[in-house]
């Protein structure tokens, strides 16, 4: 009768040191992940800290960490509704005033800036930008040529600029006039 009851014993205690552990692993989890989030957090990261907390929720069902995702989400959301506004505001300045609307997108917070959508309006923004001041140089090279009685060179020039950017009403407007002065140039 002692035996089996120091085996119950024994087997008690086994069970009990089981789950000690097993909930010790568990708050280690949730440790490290409520930290990981927390820094990506303070970094901006805040899609990057929900991924990080989904599955120790789902896994553990820890209030904290549950906690966090759910102030995590909404803060997002909230980000996500500043950069709707914003990218609108950028995006109908950028047919007016280019540099207005970059330095409008410079001025946003850095977590603003690190947002995947406002990445995508920065690189069209520096894409115009670029298409914009290749089309200068296009068009003073194009003049260069006209004088120069390089016609050839000079259309070449700024068809160049269309065939790697796309057209631009002021490509178009240089192209028309361009060829216009050349056939009275022809002439």
């Amino acid at each position: 009768f002692r035996r089996a009851l120091f085996r119950s014993d024994i087997a008690y205690l086994l069970d009990y040191a089981r789950a000690e552990k097993s909930k010790d692993a568990r708050r280690q989890v949730v440790a490290a992940a409520l930290r990981e989030a927390q820094e990506l957090i303070g970094n901006g990261e805040l899609e990057a800290a929900i991924r990080r907390l989904e599955p120790v929720a789902a896994d553990t069902r820890d209030p904290a960490v549950e906690q966090l995702m759910r102030q995590t989400s909404a803060n997002l959301a909230e980000v996500a509704r500043r950069i709707d506004a914003v990218v609108e505001r950028i995006e109908a300045l950028s047919e007016r005033d280019p540099p207005q609307a970059l330095q409008l997108l410079l001025s946003q917070p850095q977590a603003i800036q690190q947002h995947s959508r406002m990445r995508a309006v920065r690189a069209r923004l520096d894409t115009n930008s670029e298409r914009d001041r290749l089309a200068r140089e296009a068009i003073e090279q194009a003049e260069d040529c006209l004088a120069k009685q390089d016609l050839r060179r000079g259309l070449e020039s700024l068809e160049s600029i269309v065939h790697a950017y796309g057209d631009s009403p002021r490509l178009s407007a240089a192209i028309t006039e361009y060829k216009d002065r050349k056939s009275t140039r022809l002439n």
